[in-house]
């Protein structure tokens, strides 16, 4: 019996954050800054085709994180930090390829 109430108490809890990670991804992307940097965007579109990505994601700017991140299910969303302008270049293609690679793994559905 109390065995079963854990695993109903666990249960409710992970539905809980599921939940509320679903509506930050949702407002992340949202309120997200459209990125329009021509470098950026042409390192993003070239690593994707190198790692065999089915989609090159949009990509946007967010203040709200502080670190780089991939946002959606069926139409991912590469999501920068603010400051991602201050990178070197090696920086941003390091990770850009690491977040494309979660794209190209489908590491959002599991």
């Amino acid at each position: 019996m109390i065995v079963g109430c854990c695993c109903a108490v666990l249960a409710t809890i992970d539905l809980v954050r599921l939940l509320f990670s679903l509506i930050f991804v949702a407002r992340t992307k949202r309120l997200g800054i459209q990125v329009r940097d021509s470098q950026l965007i042409t390192l993003v579109q070239q690593l994707a085709s190198q790692l065999d990505c089915q989609t090159v994601p949009s990509v946007r700017e967010s203040h709200v994180l502080t670190s780089a991140a991939v946002a959606g299910f069926w139409r991912p969303v590469l999501v920068l930090p603010g400051n991602w302008r201050a990178w070197t270049a090696g920086e941003q293609k390091a990770v850009v390829a690491h977040e494309l690679a979660h794209i190209a793994r489908h590491d959002s559905t599991w």
